[in-house]
């Protein structure tokens, strides 16, 4: 009878090429995970201020158009506004990247850039 290789030379290069492309897929995102948070407020749709998040101990304030922004303790939100509803006060802090705060009526906006290190949703 005849013998029947269970793994041959080509098995094995097929599995290194998908072990290597794996690995190679999950490179940026481990880079990624290194960038910090930085808030960028925008003004009427152009960015007015960045603000390292991970950097602020002490408090730094922005007035634009008609609100007061406060960023203190790595995070960030609408002290003040001039606005009808306050929604955008309302909103509170926001310290974590993709989290958004505006003040639609004044047109300012806070957004959290950076890379997300905290779970986002658990299914069960």
């Amino acid at each position: 009878m005849k013998e029947i290789k269970l793994i041959r030379k080509t098995d094995i290069i097929v599995i290194c090429v998908i072990l290597l492309a794996a690995v190679l897929l999950f490179i940026p995102g481990i880079i990624k995970r290194n960038e910090k948070p930085v808030a960028q407020i925008y003004v009427d749709g152009s960015l007015k201020h960045e603000v390292k998040l991970d950097e602020v101990t002490d408090k730094i304030e922005f007035e634009e158009n008609g609100t007061l922004i406060i960023a203190e303790n790595s995070k960030i939100r609408f002290e003040t506004s001039n606005c009808k509803d306050k929604i955008c006060v309302n909103s509170g802090w926001i310290s974590s990247p993709a989290q958004t705060a505006a003040c639609i009526p004044n047109k300012v906006v806070i957004v959290i850039s950076g890379s997300q290190n905290q779970i986002d949703a658990l299914t069960y």
